[in-house]
């Protein structure tokens, strides 16, 4: 007969799709780890390592079911899992709603326009709404760390500073919280793996503590446009009976600051706000204002929604969702550089106009490389799985800053936004500022600084190409696209030289090559 303690260490170690502890303690170590290390000396018995899991998946209803080492260890040998913090959060997340409805009624019983018994009804009919609310939130954290997973191995260096940037923030020790370094991180990358479920729940904890805090006496929580994230956090029957209290609620601006981080952090990822902070003493406030707006010109939560709800295989879901949150950081980027406050207003909505008009009628502006650019995005993702309607307005966010861009045009010039997209995007073409374009979004950035000097750069050349737009359209030519023509035809010669000097210069990309291309292009306003 098995002992009872060789009896859960067996459990522990057998070969099942689904091992779900709910128990109080750690149940598996590191193998590089002793017993000591954990510091669990009730459970030492039926400890087992990680390199005895047989289980696909792992869920940690309990505190620290396992170690963050076994965490790590047991991903690198292929198992499914995350961390106790994001397995547990629905049960800490439904006792905050419950806490904050009670707090939202409170000076309504106080006053006795709500009775004891009639709070209790309150209270019990949003219960479905409130639950629905923390899944929702729930889905959308462990989609993130899901796309997270696909970001780090594409692009390990801006995790690898947005690992630096939080942990200096939250004064913790990467080595403590079992984070890989530079040399780790680069040997994954050459199997084809990136940052682990378990450590990007580690980050993304970590990248909400930081917004939230950085957004602490913040005063965009005060303006209109963050209201309704704020009101969204309570169920519309709350809202509906209790609109005065809702507004004086005592911590509205902590849900604020919640709601926000929650959607922005969630959607972007954890490296989201640290990539538009890096380097240029821009406070998190105006990052998280600049996202926001973003959101609401692209309409991201929209096309989130008919991304996740498309009939099409996972990745080719995760492939759209990625094109639309890479869409929304460019135009985030874009309102930061131009320092354009979309948040004023109906701006937002204006531009999301615009650009709904431009896309309606897409093929009849872009260009002929630009054409087959977007053909090609649009062919892989239906080959992907996507429904070829959405496929193709998938393919169209890699446009989106600079249809913000070309959009800004009609705030000078009384011109049909189509006219005006045709005009920009031929001078775009002819001048060979879209030949830039494709080989910035190709280039690596060997650190930060290469970073900044590529986003700096395609900055420099939307505002060129705005700028050749709006003077090729200012005096009013019967036909735009002549006037375009002879404004490509009349530097002709200035174009030529800087075509000579792209094709030696293009063929490595490197930002210090790219950045004398912009400069020579950027010649063009001289004339």
């Amino acid at each position: 007969f098995a002992t009872g303690q060789e009896l859960v260490r067996a459990i522990l170690a057998m070969p099942v799709d689904l091992f779900w502890n709910g128990g109080i303690g750690t149940y598996v170590k590191a193998s590089s780890e002793t017993h000591a290390d954990v510091g669990d000396r009730g459970n030492d018995a039926v400890r087992i390592d990680a390199t005895e899991l047989r289980a696909r998946i792992v869920a940690e209803g309990g505190n620290l079911g396992l170690t963050q080492a076994a965490r790590v260890e047991a991903a690198l040998a292929g198992v499914r899992l995350d961390s106790d913090a994001i397995h547990n959060s629905g049960g800490v997340d439904l006792s905050d709603h419950e806490v904050n409805y009670k707090i939202l009624l409170a000076p309504l019983l106080r006053s006795g326009r709500l009775a004891p018994a009639a709070r209790r009804e309150a209270l019990f009919s949003v219960a479905d709404d409130a639950c629905e609310d923390v899944l929702a939130h729930n889905r959308a954290q462990a989609l993130s760390i899901s796309l997270d997973e696909r970001r780090s191995r594409d692009d390990p260096q801006a995790f690898l500073w947005a690992q630096e940037h939080l942990c200096q923030s939250q004064g913790v020790d990467p080595r403590e919280l079992r984070l890989p370094d530079a040399p780790a991180l680069q040997a994954r990358r050459a199997s084809g793996r990136g940052l682990l479920r378990p450590e990007l729940s580690v980050l993304l904890g970590l990248a909400k503590l930081h917004v939230q805090g950085a957004l602490a006496g913040d005063p965009l929580l005060d303006r209109p446009a963050v209201a309704p994230l704020y009101e969204a956090y309570f169920p519309s029957a709350l809202r509906a009976r209790f609109p005065d209290t809702l507004a004086a609620h005592p911590l509205r601006r902590e849900i604020a600051a919640l709601a926000l981080t929650n959607r922005l952090v969630d959607a972007g990822g954890l490296t989201a706000l640290p990539t538009l902070v890096a380097g240029r003493g821009l406070p998190v406030g105006a990052a998280v204002a600049a996202l926001l707006g973003a959101e609401e010109v692209t309409d991201a939560p929209g096309w989130r929604a008919r991304l996740v709800a498309a009939a099409a295989p996972r990745e080719a879901v995760y492939a759209g969702l990625l094109c639309l949150e890479s869409s929304v950081a460019d135009v985030a980027r874009y309102l930061l550089a131009s320092g354009l406050d979309v948040l004023q207003g109906d701006l937002a909505l204006r531009l999301r106009a615009a650009l709904d008009e431009l896309r309606a009628h897409l093929r009849e502006f872009l260009s002929a490389g630009e054409t087959a650019q977007w053909e090609e995005r649009r062919r892989r993702f239906a080959d992907a799985g996507l429904p070829q309607a959405l496929a193709d307005d998938v393919a169209t966010f890699p446009l989106a800053d600079r249809g913000v861009n070309a959009v800004r045009v009609l705030a000078g010039v009384a011109r049909p936004p189509v006219e005006v997209g045709r005009t920009y995007a031929r001078l775009g073409e002819g001048t060979g500022i879209n030949g830039v374009y494709q080989r910035l979004a190709a280039a690596e950035a060997s650190d930060p600084w290469d970073r900044m000097v590529l986003a700096d750069l395609r900055t420099q050349l939307l505002d060129l190409q705005r700028e050749l737009t709006a003077r090729v359209l200012a005096p009013g030519p019967a036909d735009a696209k002549a006037a375009a023509d002879a404004f490509l035809s009349d530097n002709a010669e200035a174009i030529a030289r800087v075509e000579a000097l792209q094709q030696p210069a293009l063929a490595r990309a490197s930002a210090s090559a790219l950045s004398v291309v912009t400069q020579a292009l950027l010649r063009l306003r001289e004339r």
